[in-house]
Protein backbone atom coordinates (compact mmCIF):
# COMPACT_ATOMS: atom_id res chain seq x y z
CA UNK A 1 0.00 0.00 0.00
CA UNK A 2 2.77 2.19 0.70
CA UNK A 3 4.05 2.09 -3.01
CA UNK A 4 0.12 3.20 -4.05
CA UNK A 5 0.97 6.13 -1.72
CA UNK A 6 4.24 6.91 -2.95
CA UNK A 7 3.26 7.17 -6.59
CA UNK A 8 -0.15 9.30 -5.95
CA UNK A 9 2.01 11.61 -4.47
CA UNK A 10 3.78 11.77 -7.09
CA UNK A 11 1.13 12.45 -9.36
CA UNK A 12 -0.30 15.00 -6.78
CA UNK A 13 2.39 17.00 -6.20
CA UNK A 14 4.95 17.24 -8.99
CA UNK A 15 3.38 19.83 -11.91
CA UNK A 16 6.06 18.76 -14.68
CA UNK A 17 4.81 15.54 -16.03
CA UNK A 18 4.21 14.00 -19.33
CA UNK A 19 2.90 10.68 -20.66
CA UNK A 20 4.68 8.90 -23.35
CA UNK A 21 3.76 5.93 -25.33
CA UNK A 22 6.18 2.76 -24.15
CA UNK A 23 6.31 0.70 -21.78
CA UNK A 24 8.15 1.09 -18.53
CA UNK A 25 10.37 -2.00 -16.87
CA UNK A 26 12.83 -2.25 -13.74
CA UNK A 27 15.68 -4.44 -14.68
CA UNK A 28 17.89 -5.33 -12.08
CA UNK A 29 16.62 -1.98 -10.31
CA UNK A 30 17.25 -0.29 -13.32
CA UNK A 31 14.19 1.69 -14.90
CA UNK A 32 14.33 1.17 -18.19
CA UNK A 33 11.14 2.73 -21.00
CA UNK A 34 10.99 0.70 -23.94
CA UNK A 35 9.04 3.01 -26.88
CA UNK A 36 8.54 2.21 -30.48
CA UNK A 37 5.56 2.16 -33.23
CA UNK A 38 2.62 0.67 -31.81
CA UNK A 39 3.09 -3.63 -32.66
CA UNK A 40 6.29 -3.32 -32.74
CA UNK A 41 6.53 -5.97 -29.44
CA UNK A 42 7.57 -3.76 -26.20
CA UNK A 43 4.54 -5.84 -24.28
CA UNK A 44 5.83 -8.98 -26.05
CA UNK A 45 9.05 -8.24 -24.93
CA UNK A 46 8.38 -7.00 -21.36
CA UNK A 47 6.39 -10.14 -20.79
CA UNK A 48 9.12 -12.15 -21.55
CA UNK A 49 11.19 -10.51 -19.07
CA UNK A 50 8.99 -10.68 -16.55
CA UNK A 51 9.03 -14.21 -17.19
CA UNK A 52 12.97 -13.76 -16.33
CA UNK A 53 12.34 -12.16 -13.16
CA UNK A 54 12.15 -8.76 -13.50
CA UNK A 55 8.83 -5.95 -13.05
CA UNK A 56 6.93 -3.94 -14.60
CA UNK A 57 6.14 -0.07 -13.95
CA UNK A 58 3.97 0.74 -16.77
CA UNK A 59 2.21 -0.58 -20.01
CA UNK A 60 1.74 1.53 -22.82
CA UNK A 61 0.83 5.12 -21.08
CA UNK A 62 3.65 5.39 -18.12
CA UNK A 63 3.52 8.85 -16.36
CA UNK A 64 6.90 10.47 -16.30
CA UNK A 65 7.20 13.19 -13.65
CA UNK A 66 10.50 15.63 -13.04
CA UNK A 67 11.40 16.05 -9.57
CA UNK A 68 11.42 19.82 -8.88
CA UNK A 69 15.16 20.31 -8.43
CA UNK A 70 16.54 16.73 -8.78
CA UNK A 71 18.32 14.78 -11.25
CA UNK A 72 15.61 12.29 -12.21
CA UNK A 73 12.69 11.60 -14.09
CA UNK A 74 10.53 9.12 -12.64
CA UNK A 75 7.73 6.71 -14.62
CA UNK A 76 4.70 6.10 -12.56
CA UNK A 77 1.92 4.15 -13.23
CA UNK A 78 -1.26 5.33 -14.12
CA UNK A 79 -3.52 3.34 -10.70
CA UNK A 80 -6.31 2.23 -12.93
CA UNK A 81 -3.47 0.29 -15.22
CA UNK A 82 -1.44 -1.18 -11.91
CA UNK A 83 -0.15 -4.33 -12.50
CA UNK A 84 -1.66 -4.79 -16.25
CA UNK A 85 -0.22 -5.54 -19.38
CA UNK A 86 -1.73 -5.86 -22.67
CA UNK A 87 0.10 -8.39 -25.28
CA UNK A 88 -1.35 -8.69 -28.81
CA UNK A 89 -3.54 -12.08 -29.24
CA UNK A 90 -3.21 -12.39 -25.80
CA UNK A 91 -5.13 -9.86 -24.25
CA UNK A 92 -4.99 -7.84 -20.85
CA UNK A 93 -3.09 -10.22 -18.43
CA UNK A 94 -2.40 -8.92 -14.57
CA UNK A 95 1.21 -9.52 -13.67
CA UNK A 96 1.11 -10.20 -10.18
CA UNK A 97 -1.59 -12.96 -10.63
CA UNK A 98 0.87 -14.78 -13.22
CA UNK A 99 4.40 -14.08 -11.94
CA UNK A 100 4.36 -13.13 -8.69
CA UNK A 101 4.00 -9.83 -6.69
CA UNK A 102 6.88 -8.98 -7.30
CA UNK A 103 6.46 -8.28 -10.81
CA UNK A 104 4.95 -5.09 -10.47
CA UNK A 105 5.86 -1.58 -8.82
CA UNK A 106 4.34 1.88 -9.07
CA UNK A 107 7.35 4.18 -9.77
CA UNK A 108 10.80 3.81 -11.00
CA UNK A 109 13.58 6.51 -12.25
CA UNK A 110 14.36 6.69 -16.06
CA UNK A 111 17.70 5.51 -16.31
CA UNK A 112 17.82 4.41 -20.08
CA UNK A 113 15.49 4.91 -23.05
CA UNK A 114 15.44 1.87 -25.61
CA UNK A 115 13.78 2.47 -28.75
CA UNK A 116 13.06 -0.44 -30.58
CA UNK A 117 13.41 0.41 -34.58
CA UNK A 118 12.80 -1.38 -37.64
CA UNK A 119 15.92 -1.03 -38.94
CA UNK A 120 19.26 1.48 -37.88
CA UNK A 121 22.38 2.27 -39.87
CA UNK A 122 25.07 3.37 -37.12
CA UNK A 123 28.80 4.48 -37.92
CA UNK A 124 31.44 3.25 -35.82
CA UNK A 125 31.54 5.65 -33.26
CA UNK A 126 27.41 4.94 -32.25
CA UNK A 127 28.66 1.52 -32.73
CA UNK A 128 31.66 1.54 -30.10
CA UNK A 129 29.84 4.01 -27.50
CA UNK A 130 26.07 3.40 -27.93
CA UNK A 131 25.45 5.37 -24.92
CA UNK A 132 26.51 8.56 -26.21
CA UNK A 133 23.18 9.54 -27.68
CA UNK A 134 20.40 11.34 -25.06
CA UNK A 135 16.92 11.86 -25.32
CA UNK A 136 14.93 15.04 -23.56
CA UNK A 137 12.48 14.24 -21.24
CA UNK A 138 11.12 16.92 -19.28
CA UNK A 139 14.65 18.84 -19.35
CA UNK A 140 16.86 16.14 -18.20
CA UNK A 141 19.12 14.06 -21.19
CA UNK A 142 18.45 10.25 -20.65
CA UNK A 143 20.52 7.71 -22.68
CA UNK A 144 18.95 6.67 -25.59
CA UNK A 145 19.65 3.22 -27.55
CA UNK A 146 18.03 1.96 -30.66
CA UNK A 147 17.32 -1.78 -30.90
CA UNK A 148 16.46 -2.69 -34.67
CA UNK A 149 13.95 -5.87 -34.40
CA UNK A 150 14.40 -7.10 -37.88
CA UNK A 151 17.09 -9.68 -37.60
CA UNK A 152 17.07 -10.12 -33.77
CA UNK A 153 16.15 -13.47 -32.50
CA UNK A 154 15.57 -12.73 -28.77
CA UNK A 155 14.92 -8.94 -28.12
CA UNK A 156 14.31 -9.86 -24.21
CA UNK A 157 18.18 -10.60 -23.96
CA UNK A 158 18.94 -8.13 -26.02
CA UNK A 159 17.25 -5.58 -23.65
CA UNK A 160 18.62 -7.40 -20.27
CA UNK A 161 21.91 -7.27 -21.63
CA UNK A 162 21.74 -3.55 -22.89
CA UNK A 163 20.50 -2.54 -19.59
CA UNK A 164 23.16 -4.54 -18.24
CA UNK A 165 26.07 -3.19 -20.03
CA UNK A 166 24.40 0.59 -19.25
CA UNK A 167 25.41 -0.19 -15.85
CA UNK A 168 28.53 -1.35 -16.03
CA UNK A 169 29.11 2.06 -18.47
CA UNK A 170 27.52 4.06 -15.79
CA UNK A 171 30.34 2.84 -13.38
CA UNK A 172 32.80 3.00 -15.41
CA UNK A 173 33.35 0.18 -17.33
CA UNK A 174 32.81 0.12 -21.33
CA UNK A 175 34.10 -2.91 -22.89
CA UNK A 176 34.85 -0.73 -26.19
CA UNK A 177 37.61 0.93 -24.25
CA UNK A 178 39.06 -2.35 -22.94
CA UNK A 179 39.22 -3.65 -26.44
CA UNK A 180 40.50 -0.37 -28.28
CA UNK A 181 43.35 -0.83 -25.77
CA UNK A 182 44.04 -4.04 -25.76
CA UNK A 183 44.44 -3.71 -29.70
CA UNK A 184 46.87 -0.54 -28.71
CA UNK A 185 48.76 -2.73 -26.57
CA UNK A 186 49.35 -5.43 -29.38
CA UNK A 187 50.03 -2.73 -31.77
CA UNK A 188 52.60 -1.34 -29.45
CA UNK A 189 54.41 -4.95 -28.74
CA UNK A 190 54.61 -5.45 -32.48
CA UNK A 191 56.27 -2.76 -33.41
CA UNK A 192 59.14 -2.62 -30.45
Amino acid sequence: MADTNVSNKLISEHGQQQTIHGTMLAIDDHGVLLTGRSGIGKSAIALELLSRGHALIADDTPVLHRIPDGEHVIAVCPPPLADMLEVRAVGIVNVCKLFGPGASRRYMPVHLVIELVDTVTLDEQQRLFPYAARTNILGMAIPLLQIPIAHATNLAVLVETVTRNHVLYKNGYNAADVLIQRQQHLLNEETV
